[in-house]
């Protein structure tokens, strides 16, 4: 046994080469079996997880990054908290989040309501989970979330008898919107759920 101590320990791969040693193996797999696979749409060749090459929808639109980061921990907030109220699955809140992700990877979250899109994505993906929850649910409590700080707001919301008209023309308002936004996800999406 002759081995050589310049080998121990052994040498630590750099993120990107581990990444290019899995490729090639997946390739190889590929090759040997004969399978060809189409690339996702949804990989960035060469960007770290997190990181893109060019600018989003978003910011190419004139929003500042910060104020893009704000405004996704914004609409995850809303999809965890309304989906852990609703008790859908946590793979169901994080595949609410993953579409979410992807819309404002093709949109702009100047031009679309992203807590509507949250709302949508947190439906289609109950939808997907096999986890469904009422339209009128998941209305009730994403707005519930989104507007936590207007009182009036969470009384009608609540079930006030003075304002159960009302409340009922704002959930039918609020539903309209999220299943427009629904269908607009899947079309960006191209229904590649």
């Amino acid at each position: 046994m002759e081995d050589s101590m310049e080998d121990f320990p052994p040498r630590m791969m750099s993120h990107s080469e581990a990444e290019q040693a899995r490729k090639a193996e997946v390739e190889g797999i590929r090759a040997s079996l004969g399978v060809q696979i189409r690339p996702s749409r949804w990989e960035y060749a060469g960007a770290h997880p997190g990181q893109r090459e060019e600018p989003s929808p978003s910011v190419l639109d004139g929003l500042d990054p910060v104020k893009q980061d704000r405004w996704r921990r914004e609409f995850l907030h809303l999809i965890y908290k309304a989906g852990t109220t609703l008790k859908i699955p946590p793979w169901g809140l994080a595949t609410a989040a993953l579409l979410c992700h992807r819309f404002f990877a093709r949109k702009s979250m100047k031009r679309n309501d992203r807590f509507v899109i949250a709302a949508a994505s947190l439906h289609l993906a109950a939808k997907i989970q096999e986890a469904p929850k009422p339209i009128r649910e998941i209305v009730r409590e994403c707005e519930r979330v989104r507007h936590a700080r207007d009182e009036n707001l969470q009384r009608m919301l609540a079930g006030d008898p003075a304002q159960a008209e009302k409340a009922r023309e704002y959930i039918e308002s609020a539903k309209e919107q999220i299943l427009m936004a629904e269908r607009a996800l899947l079309y960006t999406l191209g229904f590649d759920l």
